[in-house]
C-alpha cells in the first residue's frame, strides 16, 4: 500500500510537468508583437579578434610528386620551401615497394618556426607484386614549413642491404609571409 509520503515525489514531478506544458502553451499562444507596430530590437556583438586576410594575393597551390629508388635500405629526398613563402601540405599519397618480408618507415621532416619537427606515418601493407612487398600511405595531414627552408621526404627499409623505391605525393598550398 502507497502511503502519502511514498506518493509526494510522484506527484510533485507530475505537477511540475503539468506547470512546464502550461508555460509552453502560454507563450506560444502569443503574438510575436503587439498592436502598433514592430518592436525595436538593438544587437550588441564583441568584436571577433581575427587575423587579416590578403584577398588580393590568395594561397597558391602546391603539389609534388618524388621518385626515390634505394638499394642501400635508406633514401632521403629535400625540397627548398621558396623565400617568402610558407608551404602548408594538406594531404600525402605513398606508395612503397620493399624486399620481401621487410618493413618500410616513412618521414617527413620540416623547420616550423626555427625548429626541426618530424611527421612518421604509417605505411600500410597491402601484400606483394612484382617480387616485392607493397605498402601505402594516403592521408589528410596538416604540416607546416617556414619560407627559405628544406623538407626531407625520407624512407628507411627495416633490410638494411634491401633495394626499393617509393613514389609519393605532396598535396597542400604555399600561403604568402613578410
Amino acid at each position: 500500500m502507497h502511503t502519502l509520503r511514498s506518493l509526494t515525489p510522484r506527484l510533485l514531478a507530475g505537477f511540475g510537468t503539468a506547470a512546464l506544458l502550461a508555460g509552453i502553451g502560454l507563450v506560444a499562444s502569443r503574438p510575436a508583437h503587439t498592436a502598433g507596430g514592430p518592436v525595436p530590437v538593438t544587437v550588441a556583438n564583441t568584436p571577433l579578434t581575427t587575423r587579416p586576410i590578403d584577398i588580393a594575393t590568395p594561397a597558391q597551390p602546391f603539389a609534388l610528386r618524388m621518385d626515390l629508388t634505394f638499394t642501400d635500405g635508406y633514401v632521403a629526398k629535400t625540397f627548398t620551401v621558396p623565400a617568402n613563402k610558407r608551404l602548408v601540405l594538406t594531404y600525402i599519397a605513398s606508395s612503397c615497394g620493399v624486399a620481401p618480408g621487410a618493413k618500410a618507415f616513412f618521414d617527413l621532416s620540416t623547420i616550423v618556426n626555427g625548429k626541426e619537427v618530424e611527421a612518421h606515418l604509417p605505411l600500410v601493407p597491402q601484400g606483394a607484386i612484382l617480387g616485392q612487398d607493397l605498402f601505402n600511405l594516403s592521408c589528410p595531414v596538416t604540416v607546416y614549413a617556414d619560407s627559405g627552408t628544406v623538407v626531407t621526404v625520407s624512407v628507411l627499409d627495416s633490410d638494411t642491404a634491401g633495394t626499393g623505391g617509393l613514389i609519393v605525393g605532396l598535396y597542400g598550398y604555399y600561403v604568402d609571409v613578410p
